[in-house]
């Protein structure tokens, strides 16, 4: 089931942009749910946005355990990176700690670029977006897809005795084999 219009409000300064009036809960937090239109379209977002919202939504408010697991797992990752050792987060949170270790700026966007079509690429992309304090300058952007989450930062994961794990190309052809 989609969305429906009267949920959204027109935001001022960027007519292409609709919010949804309500967050979503998850265990991360209140996430907002934008729908955003290439350029300075004002109109209405059409009903494959609207749908891809819904799902959005539903998503995150059924599997936001499982969100919760690709956070903490990136967590585990940087740890074992050290990079902890030049940012304020502590070494050694647990799973359910994690989301206190989160900026307040998460979202979940559903984009229409009707560009994107000339080059042969999908016109709407689906994100669930979080901002660790621990990675403040890249964050993790998770590409959701079919009813899922497919890739997170661009790339193919894994995620491997808790651990987010990055897939290479190689990797990347087995998993669509």
């Amino acid at each position: 089931m989609a969305l429906n219009l009267s949920e959204l409000t027109q935001q001022k300064k960027k007519p292409s942009r609709w919010v949804l009036n309500r967050t979503v809960a998850s265990p991360l937090g209140e996430f907002p749910l934008e729908l955003s239109k290439d350029g300075k379209d004002p109109s209405p977002p059409d009903e494959e946005m609207l749908k891809r919202g819904a799902e959005l939504v539903r998503y995150v408010e059924m599997h936001g355990e499982y969100l919760v697991d690709i956070v903490f797992g990136h967590y585990l990752f940087a740890c074992e990176l050290g990079w902890m050792e030049s940012k304020s987060v502590p070494v050694g949170l647990t799973r359910e700690a994690i989301a206190s270790q989160l900026r307040e700026d998460r979202s979940l966007s559903v984009n229409r670029d009707l560009d994107l079509e000339l080059d042969d690429l999908p016109p709407y992309e689906s994100f669930i977006y979080v901002v660790p304090l621990w990675d403040e300058e890249h964050g993790l952007s998770m590409l959701f897809q079919d009813g899922k989450v497919v890739r997170v930062n661009e790339c193919l994961f894994a995620l491997e005795d808790g651990v987010l794990r990055y897939l290479d190309e190689e990797e990347e052809e087995e998993e669509e084999d």
